[in-house]
């Protein structure tokens, strides 16, 4: 039995054309979600009580949507370490030393 050629539009036909090279331009990956790694501190007495009296202070404040938890104001503190100077920064550190 002959082969019949397809002369309208279907999608056969365009699969017939395409390349193993154009198949793969054709993806659109997922990106990769962002990981997270637990990490474990040991904080001192007053600094778990700074903390929670930052906490309490934001919270506190009718600017924030929800309550922030220990771990947004950590992340929070982080962010704006990484904007300080470095000088700032070991000024900081040294005070921290002697409490």
């Amino acid at each position: 039995m002959a082969k019949k050629k397809i002369l309208g539009k279907s999608k056969l036909s365009d699969r017939e054309q395409k390349t193993i090279e154009d198949k793969s331009d054709d993806l659109k990956l997922i990106p990769e979600k962002e990981k997270f790694y637990p990490r474990s501190y040991r904080l001192r007495g007053t600094d778990l009580s700074n903390l929670r009296k930052i906490i309490k202070e934001v919270n506190d404040t009718k600017i924030t949507v929800k309550g922030l938890t220990e771990t947004d104001i950590i992340r929070t503190l982080i962010h704006i370490g990484a904007k300080t100077k470095p000088e700032k920064l070991i000024k900081a550190y040294k005070e921290t030393i002697f409490i």
